[in-house]
């Protein structure tokens, strides 16, 4: 990797703790995606475009700039800063330079927290929008459910209408088949004889086929599992 410095490879840091160069982290980039090569954890580019810039790293890169502004620097650009910075404050007293450079320190420390929580809720974020993805899907399958509960319940409330028919169909009968056998057992003559036979003919025919009609009825297979369906799919 290329050394770092404070112009064009300033130090990014990734998602994963690990840090690069500018130049570095844009070679990485690929499809919207960052593959650390230390770790090898993939990163999405943030929407600024860039990841965060490490402060704290670039502060201790400018001060050893400047404290070797006489010496080699990593780039012309710095060597002039560097010498630009000791010309700068050596009319200051000793008192004031240590002064500043406690508050640069705050500063670049409060710089630094600022881009680590930005890479935090940004992290937080693809959180909660991975979980709202989730959220999502689970409320179309319930609503795949209801829309199923809904169709079944129509077939059961169908059913019902039926079986209500079916039921009084089957009183009236019954009621019938009472009244024919007080008939037959008041039976006194041949002709109320042959007159209460016929009535028991055509009364148990009745019965019978009114009958039938309720045990095909019972039980009605697709209403019943459609109902166990949507039963099962809530978990009841």
């Amino acid at each position: 990797m290329t050394a770092f410095d404070d112009t064009l490879q300033r130090p990014r840091t990734l998602p994963c703790g690990h840090t690069f160069c500018t130049p570095c982290v844009n070679r990485l980039t690929e499809r919207g995606q960052v593959m650390c090569a230390t770790c090898r954890l993939g990163h999405p580019v943030p929407e600024a475009g860039q990841f965060p810039i490490n402060f704290t790293l670039e502060a201790f890169i400018t001060r050893g700039s400047d404290s070797d502004a006489g010496s080699t620097s990593s780039s012309p650009r710095m060597a002039r800063r560097a010498k630009g910075g000791v010309k700068g404050r050596g009319s200051l007293g000793r008192k004031i330079r240590s002064m500043l450079q406690e508050q640069e320190a705050k500063v670049v420390a409060a710089l630094d927290a600022c881009q680590k929580v930005q890479s935090q809720l940004a992290q937080y974020q693809r959180t909660l929008a991975g979980w709202g993805s989730h959220q999502q899907q689970l409320e179309d399958r319930l609503q795949s459910v209801i829309n199923d509960s809904k169709s079944a319940r129509v077939l059961v409330r169908q059913e019902e209408v039926q079986v209500a028919v079916k039921k009084e169909e089957v009183q009236q009968e019954e009621q019938r088949l009472h009244g024919v056998l007080d008939v037959l057992r008041r039976v006194a003559t041949e002709e109320e004889a042959g007159v209460a036979v016929v009535d028991v003919v055509r009364c148990t025919h009745d019965a019978e086929e009114i009958l039938e009609e309720c045990r095909v009825m019972l039980p009605d297979v697709h209403t019943v599992t459609a109902a166990r369906r949507v039963s099962g799919s809530l978990g009841a």
